[in-house]
């Protein structure tokens, strides 16, 4: 776990993105570049799995390369251990807009991408059987994809697709954007968060027969847009927060009857302001840190054995423009990530023995960053 992996998105061409692998350096939380991998490529999400040593990470486009409209890809990379350095190992279309976050399941038989898709619409004309006329409006269809994989952590044949439909209410999130998924521990259950709809679903995998399937669903306070999530093995319980309330939500998760059941929410600041991005986990699981745009600052939050959570500590000096946050694997770091253009950066909290952070350095960076995985 000594390598740092930054995806970088951006909807300029000519930006520099793609994944710029990093040697961590533990003793002074220091970074050492080691190369930028697929810089052509707009990075919404990674995910690492440290048995096989694959990399996933996902494209999040909505236009194919030479045309309008097509979606983008889901990628492999196989890591060096000794190195950490990457070579592609396999590229996958996900058939749906802006694919946004990659997920595997315990066994790493399968993957699953999940789409945010566009808040664009067409208006087609509609000849109904009664020989009058409307207007039609058709948008992006939200899908959670799941993909076999090979033994040796190659994306192998699309096994299904799960489209989620509807049209709740007028305006930016007027459609399904599905934002994140996220499994419960080692069950063939998942988390989806759908901030288009304020709805967040159960999906689950049928492995015999290779499908999705949705559990349960539970819906958000309108207009909130859950955005992501983290799921405590030691509590059995989701930790989720959404991009349009300062709140952090806490669902108890029923592996019989693979459903949630909301227990608690506690506010990330109490003037009720703020955008909230990411959430960054303790490596034991009993801290949240949970990070909010405009104003920029940073939420931390104590978790008990019984799964109750509370927030401890406010600071309001946190990463401009902030977006993806990690802890480091010995827990005594907060690292949190910047796509400020003019100045993007690295700003690192130290960590106290009671969780509470502090900053402690800034170090500049090549581009800007929007995601993070230690590896």
């Amino acid at each position: 776990m000594n390598t740092l992996y930054l995806g970088s998105f951006g909807r300029d061409p000519k930006t520099t993105m793609g994944i710029t692998a990093y040697r961590y350096l533990s003793e002074t939380c220091n970074i050492e570049m080691i190369e930028n991998y697929v810089p052509d490529l707009s990075i919404g999400q990674q995910c690492f799995d440290e048995k096989n040593g694959v990399l996933y990470a996902v494209n999040e486009v909505s236009d194919l390369k030479g045309r309008t409209g097509g979606g983008g890809y889901v990628l492999a990379f196989r890591q060096d251990r000794d190195t950490g350095k990457l070579t592609e190992i396999s590229r996958c279309r996900t058939f749906g807009n802006n694919p946004c976050y990659v997920s595997y399941d315990n066994a790493r038989e399968f993957l699953l991408v999940v789409h945010h898709g566009l808040s664009n619409t067409a208006s087609t004309l509609d000849r109904r059987p009664d020989g009058s006329f409307g207007i039609k409006l058709t948008y992006d269809t939200a899908t959670a994809v799941l993909y076999a994989l090979e033994a040796d952590g190659r994306i192998g044949e699309l096994c299904d697709a799960v489209e989620i439909e509807g049209h709740d209410r007028y305006g930016t999130h007027s459609f399904p954007h599905l934002h994140s998924v996220v499994r419960a521990g080692d069950s063939d259950a998942f988390l989806v968060c759908d901030k288009g709809l304020d709805r967040r679903y159960v999906f689950t995998i049928d492995r015999e027969n290779r499908k999705l399937a949705v559990s349960d669903t539970v819906d958000a306070r309108r207009g909130t847009a859950p955005r992501y999530s983290y799921f405590n093995n030691r509590t059995g319980m989701f930790y989720s927060n959404c991009e349009t309330e300062p709140v952090v939500y806490s669902f108890a998760y029923r592996p019989g009857a693979d459903s949630i059941t909301p227990t608690q929410a506690v506010a990330l600041r109490d003037d009720g302001r703020g955008h909230p991005s990411d959430i960054a986990v303790s490596p034991d699981g009993m801290m949240l840190y949970v990070n909010v745009r405009d104003p920029d600052s940073i939420g931390v939050f104590s978790v008990a054995p019984d799964g109750s959570f509370k927030r401890i500590q406010l600071v309001e000096d946190g990463a401009e423009a902030p977006r993806g946050m990690a802890v480091s694997p010995d827990g005594r770091f907060l690292l949190a990530c910047s796509r400020v253009e003019n100045s993007p950066s690295l700003k690192i909290y130290a960590i106290a023995e009671d969780g509470t952070i502090a900053f402690d350095h800034r170090i500049p960076l090549p581009i800007g960053a929007a995601n993070m995985v230690f590896a």
